[in-house]
């Protein structure tokens, strides 16, 4: 499910207003501000400006019925600690809090980090709301495909069959997550069908 393009800042704000008090608003949109300006200048793989990716994967999680304000911002701010420096960590932790950061750090592919330990560090976390996050990041990922390469559509779908139905199957097992993460599996197959 992926955002339209005319869905500007007000139709957002608007949006969230619906569902969370003024204070919370504010700080989504303090997020919503940091994530554009933090992006800004940088394009997906089809032409498009990279900060459409945070706010459709927010969309994805309000869509879905996550009314967790934090969970809100973290989808959009998952990228722009490894894409920008308009933050530090100290920044985001002083701003949006402890809860936060530690979610958006599960999120970022940190300097130093290994690839191969990106999957497995998210995982042994324990978090399902960074599991949920990453869910609808990589759904909104694959929407996207078809402006890719055929060799990016077969490594990504390749990836998402090995690391993210598990995902969805450890998401799953949390109560409070069961029905989200089977709605994400289906979502999340139906694309992979398409470009197998």
């Amino acid at each position: 499910m992926t955002a339209s393009i005319t869905f500007g800042r007000a139709e957002f704000e608007e949006l969230v207003g619906k569902y969370f008090i003024p204070s919370q608003v504010r700080l989504i949109m303090m997020a919503y501000r940091f994530s554009k300006y933090g992006h800004r200048g940088q394009e997906r793989d089809g032409g498009g400006r990279y900060f459409d990716h945070p706010r459709a994967v927010s969309l994805t999680l309000l869509r879905q019925g996550v009314f967790d304000h934090e969970l809100i911002i973290v989808a959009l701010l998952h990228d722009v600690m490894e894409d920008s420096f308009i933050l530090t960590w100290e920044d985001l932790e002083y701003i949006f809090d402890k809860r936060v950061c530690s979610l958006v750090k599960l999120l970022t592919k940190e300097a130093g980090l290994p690839k191969d330990q990106y999957f497995p560090r998210l995982l042994s976390s324990n978090q399902p709301e960074a599991w949920l996050v990453k869910l609808a990041d990589r759904l909104h990922n694959l929407s996207t495909l078809e402006s890719c390469t055929r060799e990016k559509q077969v490594k990504q779908i390749k990836e998402t069959r090995e690391k993210y139905f598990p995902l969805c199957q450890r998401l799953g097992a949390e109560p409070a997550y069961t029905e989200m993460a089977e709605w994400f599996r289906q979502q999340i197959d139906q694309i992979c069908q398409k470009y197998e």
